[in-house]
């Protein structure tokens, strides 16, 4: 695992947050038209999984929209 200095690390190309409610791990890419995003909570055993066929933009609309779908079902 390979740490940045905002705490945020990065290990086998998945994602890895960590907030006061926990840690995040995610993955996310796009090849020609098909964009996909995977994210887990592992301590509050809760995932997603999310592939569309859409264009990847700088936007990145599928990515955030799973992303901050995933940290709301953390709450539930």
């Amino acid at each position: 695992m390979a740490h940045r200095r905002d705490g945020s690390g990065i290990g086998l190309i998945w994602g890895h947050r960590t907030s006061e409610e926990g840690e995040l791990l995610c993955h996310h890419g796009s090849t020609r038209g098909f964009t996909a995003f995977a994210g887990f909570d592992p301590v509050g055993r809760a995932g997603l999984v999310v592939m569309g066929n859409t264009l990847p933009t700088t936007r990145r609309a599928l990515t955030w929209t799973a992303y901050a779908t995933l940290c709301a079902l953390r709450g539930s």
